[in-house]
């Protein structure tokens, strides 16, 4: 056959699967199909316009998220953070009120004393006396921030992991290192770990103009069924710099004294801003 025959049955095959894949595609409605393995599939609208609207988890889906009880000393108010040096700590497990006082805690990885076989990541868990979850955070030295949360007499704090350096303590000038500027009126900064709305953090509505790559924001309201919310961003690139930045978004949230919120999984810290209500 010459190479002219050749290119001509080689179209008309081209064409001939192309128009197969179109006729079976000729209903797709979406991402989601009306049908899979001969059972009709709902799409779950209440909880697509949640997460478009906010990012919020709702529906049968929000269990994938909740994989433990969480404990009731989540509910406690949070305990003041009052300053007191930084000591490192190994790997184990310690009781509060036996090992250390109860109090306000940062735990952080000590960046600046990295050297080739402390550089592995420690798993941070904090637990009461039934054993159930109030925090539970990777610390590693590619993570920008800490985790802050409260110890209340009788919990246990567990890390694990070999070859890491952390250090806990508290210190109410940490956050203002991880800014390169102070931050404006109305900004709040938080990093990983246990917040409460009212000590914290002022009430009111905020707005989510930035979020990280990835992360998680359960928002406790006087019951253990927290609202769940993925903070995932996206990131462009700068043409002018060749650098990655957060694409701009646009989230509301309001938060109301008492509430508490548990952040999880960010990489690098969340800093959103009090909406302006004078207007």
């Amino acid at each position: 056959m010459s190479r002219k025959g050749r290119s001509i049955l080689l179209q008309t095959s081209v064409l001939l699967v192309m128009s197969f894949l179109l006729s079976g595609c000729a209903s797709w409605k979406g991402l989601m199909p009306e049908k899979y393995d001969g059972k009709t599939v709902q799409r779950d609208e209440t909880s697509i316009e949640a997460y478009s609207k906010a990012k919020e988890i709702v529906g049968e889906s929000k269990d994938l998220y909740i994989l433990e009880p969480f404990s009731e000393s989540l509910l406690n108010p949070s305990l003041p953070l009052e300053e007191s040096d930084f000591f490192k700590i190994e790997a184990g497990e310690y009781i509060v009120g036996e090992d250390f006082p109860a109090g306000r805690y940062q735990f952080r990885y000590m960046n600046e004393q990295l050297e080739p076989h402390l550089m592995n990541n420690a798993t941070l868990r904090v637990t009461d006396e039934k054993d159930q979850l109030m925090t539970e955070e990777l610390l590693t030295p590619y993570k920008i921030g800490y985790v802050e949360t409260d110890l209340y007499e009788g919990n246990k704090v567990s890390l694990s992991g070999e070859g890491f350096s952390v250090e806990m303590g508290a210190s109410k000038d940490s956050a203002s290192q991880l800014v390169k500027q102070p931050l404006e009126v109305g900004e709040v900064l938080l990093t990983n770990g246990v917040w409460e709305v009212g000590k914290q953090l002022e009430a009111g509505t905020y707005v989510f103009t930035e979020l990280p790559p990835g992360g998680y924001l359960y928002l406790f309201d006087n019951t253990l069924d927290p609202r769940v919310f993925e903070l995932r961003g996206q990131m462009e690139l700068n043409e002018e710099t060749g650098e990655f930045i957060p694409v701009k978004t646009h989230l509301e949230l309001t938060l109301e004294n008492g509430q508490k919120m548990y952040l999880k999984d960010l990489n690098q810290p969340l800093k959103f801003t009090a909406k302006d209500t004078s207007e």
